[in-house]
């Protein structure tokens, strides 16, 4: 009896994870969010700025700040730790899905970052460190094709620069050292 009884509770704890799990999923797709510490998610209004910092109700904010279109749509959403912005910001076109997201660290342009087309395709993904471009900027074009790529050194194009025509075929290449041509630039013609 005594092993029939331990079946049972591990079959209970199992299922009772397995729910929590289920529950815990479904609030993530449908996009609610628990505020784990600092003061959760409130309208952007509802914040001060001075100085560079963000104060809601006399202390550093740290949550998410909202912002909306006068139709109430949501046109940015902004991760804040310590009244600096630190986190992905998001914003959205009006009624028409993400238009950015962007990474940040103590008020600074920090990691990856990506644009969007009004038809969802990817525009403009790359990186930024201390609010520098750095490493590779990839664009395309709204149709999906590549239009061209970059590379950037703290803010500063270097290396291999291509750009694409609308059809696919390579407009032009160089490399760049410094931000200036180094060697042959080829031009092509369709």
């Amino acid at each position: 009896m005594a092993k029939v009884k331990r079946a049972l509770n591990f079959e209970s704890l199992k299922m009772q994870r397995t729910t929590s799990i289920t529950i815990l999923l479904i609030f993530l797709l449908a996009g609610i969010r628990f505020p784990v510490f600092g003061q959760g998610r409130i309208k952007f209004e509802g914040l001060t700025i001075k100085n560079e910092t963000a104060f809601y109700k006399g202390k550093p904010f740290t949550g998410v700040s909202v912002a909306t279109y006068e139709d109430n749509t949501l046109s940015e959403e902004v991760n804040w730790k310590d009244g600096k912005m630190d986190g992905m910001k998001t914003e959205y076109y009006q009624g028409a899905g993400i238009h950015a997201r962007i990474g940040f660290r103590d008020n600074r342009r920090n990691g990856g970052f990506t644009y969007y087309y009004r038809n969802g395709r990817t525009k403009l993904k790359g990186t930024y460190r201390d609010n520098l471009l750095h490493d590779t900027l990839w664009s395309w074009y709204p149709s999906g094709g590549l239009q061209y790529l970059h590379v950037y050194d703290r803010g500063i194009k270097t290396g291999r620069m291509i750009t694409w025509f609308s059809n696919g075929a390579v407009e032009q290449e160089c490399m760049l050292i410094g931000g200036k041509p180094h060697g042959e630039m080829r031009n092509y013609y369709m």
